[in-house]
């Protein structure tokens, strides 16, 4: 297994879909590229109409972070571009720990979807893992929640209640969070209490509205 085949299989392993594991920044426009921030270690957001881009974007700027750690895997077990043995562990290339409890890609409305049929039944419903539990949510080292504000429900309700304490939790920490979605300000203001969006917002900026036709 040689290092791209090991990004990816990390990649699919912390959430993303094949679309975006395979999305390149060649490809991001230009619009979007230039709200993104230039350091790498800090959180954002990014809003706009739908198919602008964003989640490609952040999927790039996650790939560059799952490359560095295999790079330090590879030179740890002093290995070049390929690994003879076939011996890849995720939880050796990201810091000895299991790769959802560094990074952490979430399509909130299905994942609000899962937590809140949890809620209703009291029972572990299918498609719920680890990476869903909200202790996860609020320990990962960098938490990606797609799509905010799709969410089935409204505010009042079990997966709303998790999403604030986990913003609050990674406000208090320091926690690095990124996120999108296709709603504005006002938009996100009216679905989402004042608290959360301050707490938010505080986390991860928005730099600006991304107004653009649909890539897809």
């Amino acid at each position: 297994m040689n290092q791209e085949e090991t990004v990816n299989l990390g990649l699919k392993q912390i959430g993303l879909t094949p679309r975006l594991i395979n999305a390149t920044e060649e490809k991001i426009p230009e619009e979007v590229r230039q709200a993104l921030p230039a350091s790498r270690t800090t959180g954002f957001g990014l809003i706009g109409t739908a198919g602008a881009g964003k989640s490609c974007a952040i999927a790039c700027r996650v790939r560059r972070t799952v490359t560095d750690y295999t790079k330090k895997y590879f030179e740890h077990f002093g290995l070049t571009d390929y690994d003879p043995r076939g011996s890849y562990d995720t939880r050796h290339a990201l810091s000895g720990e299991r790769v959802y409890q560094e990074i952490n890609w979430l399509y909130w409305p299905d994942s609000a979807q899962v937590l809140q049929e949890s809620a209703r039944t009291g029972e572990v419903p299918k498609g719920l893992n680890a990476r869903h539990d909200p202790r996860c949510l609020k320990s990962c080292k960098i938490l990606i929640l797609d799509d905010l504000g799709r969410e089935r429900y409204g505010s009042e309700t079990y997966a709303c209640a998790v999403l604030e304490s986990v913003l609050n939790h990674r406000y208090e920490h320091g926690l690095r969070t990124l996120w999108t979605s296709n709603l504005n300000g006002p938009e996100l203001l009216e679905k989402y209490a004042t608290p959360t969006m301050d707490r938010l917002c505080a986390l991860a900026p928005v730099n600006g509205y991304l107004k653009r036709d649909s890539l897809r």
